[in-house]
This record gives structure tokens, sequence and C-alpha cells, in this order.
């Protein structure tokens, strides 16, 4: 049964909170590029760059996306190795691909221009119920409440809600209450102010309690409960799973590899020889990398043997294997923690 949580603060408290944010956001709100503008193109961007992803980090991708696809139609048009390509580094790369399948809809069906509506927006590939009210609000002003991680947080101290974040009666809670909330308010402006209150102040862990403006309205900081809120489900034991590669190359720099197919883990990316394709009777290993990659749900364990040939082409590859010179290592897109070991490679391909 999900409670009447509004029923705990009135219309009063409602108005009274609301007005307290959107006033501490216009003290207080970071100066970040993607809240000089209304367009809808680099709002969404923004937003999937975002995703995480550190501000910090984030800033210099967005902006880098942008330059290389300034508009809709260019993005729509790249080739997809290009789009991965600028991506890469930032990980999650089915966000880059999702981008690119999007602005082709986009200029299909919406002439190149980006919908005003959420309802629009939520059927894009990528676009969940968050990025779909964020744009729809920010750039269009929809009274569309944003709910993300900040926000829920803030919530669920605000409530002093015990339910555990994801469930049924949560994901009520959260979108009802942040509507409520939004009520009357410039829809894109108080969006920003309640995930940029979360963010910089009711933070994870230790929020900043003792200055906090809604202090007062905050039920977990009158119980104490603050750090126990969200209450974040059970996490299971993260698996992990090995991953061998074999890494044909020369002295030249002439190293073998193959294009990921499009769908699962590195999706369109570049990979080096399965260790399992690789098999000599005379090619000694020469030196070997480990590296452990933590991903959402599993650790992977990559175990790269180095094989360093007199000459890479000499070796007949496997079907849908490209002989790569160096030259063209930086132009092709590698998960992030294979492009981190090609310095290490290079080193090793002439000692």
């Amino acid at each position: 049964m999900i409670v009447s949580h509004l029923e705990i603060k009135n219309d009063h408290e409602i108005r009274s909170l609301s007005h307290l944010l959107l006033e501490w956001y216009q003290q207080h709100q970071r100066d970040l590029p993607w809240r000089q503008t209304r367009d809808p193109y680099a709002i969404w961007i923004s937003e999937v760059v975002l995703q995480q992803t550190r501000i910090d980090q984030g800033t210099a991708y967005y902006h880098r996306f942008l330059k290389r696809f300034p508009r809709v139609a260019d993005l729509a048009a790249a080739n997809l190795d290009d789009v991965l390509e600028v991506w890469q580094g930032l990980g999650y790369y089915s966000r880059a691909r999702n981008l690119h399948k999007a602005a082709q809809i986009l200029v299909a069906e919406f002439g190149g221009q980006c919908p005003e509506r959420y309802s629009d927006w939520i059927l894009l590939p990528g676009v969940g119920s968050y990025t779909a009210a964020a744009v729809a609000s920010i750039a269009f002003g929809e009274p569309r409440a944003v709910v993300d991680g900040n926000v829920q947080r803030l919530l669920s101290r605000l409530w002093d809600w015990e339910d555990e974040v994801g469930s049924k009666a949560s994901v009520h809670f959260y979108q009802t209450t942040a509507q409520a909330l939004l009520s009357g308010h410039e829809p894109g402006m108080f969006n920003q102010a309640l995930m940029e209150f979360g963010s910089q102040w009711c933070k994870p862990g230790i929020p900043l309690c003792d200055a906090c403006v809604l202090r007062a309205h905050c039920r977990s900081a009158e119980r104490g409960t603050q750090r126990d809120r969200p209450v974040k489900r059970r996490t299971k034991a993260v698996p992990t799973e090995i991953w061998a590669y074999a890494i044909v190359c020369d002295p030249s720099g002439q190293m073998w590899v193959r294009k990921r197919p499009e769908h699962g883990i590195w999706g369109g990316l570049y990979e080096f020889v399965p260790r399992a394709l690789y098999e000599s009777s005379t090619d000694r290993e020469t030196h070997r990398i480990s590296i452990s990659h933590r991903l959402t749900h599993k650790i992977l364990q990559l175990e790269l043997s180095i094989f360093v040939l007199p000459d890479a082409r000499g070796w007949v590859g496997a079907p849908g294997l490209i002989c790569l010179p160096q030259s063209d290592w930086s132009v092709r897109a590698f998960p992030r923690p294979l492009s981190a070991a090609l310095p290490q490679i290079q080193g090793r391909m002439s000692s």
C-alpha cells in the first residue's frame, strides 16, 4: 500500500520548501555551460554525458562532443565509429550509440529538430524518464519534475522516507512529491534547484545539516536518521570474469584487433585478439599485463599476453580481425581499460 506521504506536510509547508529551494539556488547555483543555453540539443547532450560521470570530467566531453557534432543533423550523419571515438574514455558506450540512433530518428521524423514534449522524448532510444523530463522542462518549460539520485536523497531525508529505493512505493513517492514541489514554479529552474541542492548540500554520507536552509522542514534531521536515508537495496556479491587477450604485434607497431558486435559490453568498440583465437607452438609470450576493471554488475579481470613477431602481418588472423598500424591506434575507439593499456603495449613491443 502506498502511503499518503504528502499529508505529512501541508500545502503551506510545501510552498515554503519550494520557495526556500529556489531562493537558495538563485544565490548558490554553479556556473555550468549547459545552464547558459535553452538549446534542447545541447541540454540533451549534457544530460547524457553527465550520467555516471563527474561534472569536472563531463564538462570537457560536453564541449568536445558539441564541437564535433554541433547540430542534430551532424550527429545523425556521422559514422558511428567517429561518435564512439569522441566518446572514448567516458565509458557506458551504449549512451553514445543511443545518441546516434536517436539523432537519426529526429532527422527522419522531426526534420532534425528536437521535440518539445516529454511524451516524444521518452520514445527515443536511451532516453528515460529523467532525461525526458530534464530536457522538456529546462528547454521548453514543460511542468514535469525530474527525479535523479540527488533528488531521491533529498526527498528521502526531508520526509524521512523508509522504503527502499526502487520499490514501487518509492518510485511513486519521489515522482509525486517532486511534482507537488514543482507546482506553480518555473519548471526548468526548479528542477535544477532540486538537483543542485541534493548534489551540493544534501550530500551522501554526512549532509551539511547545521547550516541547511531546509533544516526546519527535515524529518530526518529532527530524528537523526540522515545517514540512513535513502534506504538502499541490498547489494549482491559482484562476480568476476576473466577475459584473456593475445596482443599480436611487431616492433613497428602493427597490431591485430577486431571490432566487437554492436550489442553487449563495449558494443562497436575495438578489442585485441581473444586468446582462444591465437594458438602458436613457436611464438612465446614476451610480456603480460593484468588489469582489473569494474563494470556495473561485474568485475572484468583482463589478462593481456603480448606476442611480438618479426612482422605481425606474417600471422594469418581469424575472420573479422584486422592488422592495425600504430598510426591508427588513436583514431580507433577502444574501451577505456584497453585504451589505457596501449602505452604499456607500445613500450614492450621493442623491449
